[in-house]
């Protein structure tokens, strides 16, 4: 009962068996393989829709008065900022569900279809996200098990919001909801692109990356100071039973050191350990390859997503594919 699969992961985070359709393999088979998961789980009653077109100009006002330069995400994920908004939008008589302002004002951005204009951000986010990729990604990974919720629900919705920062905090306690929803807002970017990346990422053999990955050991062996101060990727896989990726990482800003360092002793996998799958750590092994800028002609996270198309470690957020050739964030 120890081998690590899908089938157990879904039963450690709550989930049911129900049949599905062929999954497809190869190129990026895996986005269809998501879609399809995400349609069997269970999805959130509808909310009645009440915002009216009259109230669309009022939400972009009450946006603009406590933005204070930021753009509309930033002000979304910040609990001060957040409230502010909802407020000035209640002053003008807006009386929609909060999620459905949110989403609206997200809405404005992205579509100019409503005719309604956001004054460009003057002011930068002032966040880090890169120390909470891995626990803001394996929140989501568990919360997308447990109910069909996009990462714009996170944003959005304030209750699905504080069940997601609640299991973040499981796994890493020194992060704030502010932080957590940023590297998840984050990630979603990062891992959809349009089909001229997918040309560059197919160009390069998740083999070939493999074999660039020097095996340092299985985590009841690894020291820390064994693991370079050095950029690049690193991988966690499970050898309980047949080899199976847990996780892919890359560094950007911090070292490999510094990203893996919260893995020691897999302590977020054992907050997520159950009667299904109990990590031992003399079966998951570290390997990483130290990237001075690029591999295989491309960047660290590049290979990172590489890794994750192909592999589909149990614990990273799937790689998405854009129907334009618009990019996510760039390196």
């Amino acid at each position: 009962m120890s081998e690590l699969n899908y089938l157990r992961v879904a039963q450690i985070l709550g989930g049911t068996l129900t049949e599905i359709q062929p999954p497809t393999f190869g190129g990026f088979g895996i986005a269809s393989a998501s879609a399809e998961r995400l349609r069997l789980v269970r999805t959130p009653r509808p909310e009645v829709t009440t915002l009216s077109a009259r109230d669309y100009p009022l939400v972009a006002e009450a946006f603009e008065e406590v933005r204070e330069g930021y753009e509309p995400d930033r002000v979304l994920v910040d609990p001060v900022l957040s409230k502010k908004f909802i407020a000035a939008c209640r002053r003008r008589g807006v009386k929609a569900p909060e999620n459905l302002i949110n989403k609206k004002l997200q809405a404005f951005r992205k579509d100019r279809g409503y005719g309604i204009k956001i004054e460009r951000t003057t002011r930068p986010a002032g966040l880090d996200p890169e120390p909470f990729f891995y626990a803001a990604e394996l929140g989501y990974v568990q919360l997308s098990y447990r109910r069909r919720v996009s990462i714009d629900d996170v944003i959005t919705d304030p209750k699905i919001g504080e069940e997601f920062v609640a299991l973040c905090k499981e796994i890493d306690r020194s992060g704030k909801g502010i932080d957590f929803k940023w590297a998840a807002l984050r990630l979603r970017k990062m891992r959809s692109f349009g089909k001229a990346k997918v040309n560059k990422l197919l160009s390069v053999a998740p083999e070939e990356i493999e074999q660039h990955m020097d095996l340092v050991g299985t985590l009841d062996r690894v020291s820390l100071t064994e693991v370079p101060k050095e950029k690049g990727v690193f991988s966690l896989t499970d050898k309980s039973g047949r080899s199976q990726y847990l996780y892919v990482g890359a560094t950007k800003d911090r070292t490999i050191r510094e990203s893996f360092e919260p893995f020691q002793a897999a302590k977020p996998f054992m907050t997520m350990a159950g009667p299904f799958w109990q990590p031992k750590l003399g079966e998951i092994s570290l390997r990483i390859a130290v990237v001075k800028k690029q591999l295989l002609g491309v960047s660290p996270r590049d290979l990172s997503l590489r890794l994750i198309e192909e592999r589909r470690p149990l614990y990273n957020i799937p790689v998405h594919i854009k129907e334009s050739d618009e990019e996510g964030d760039a390196e």
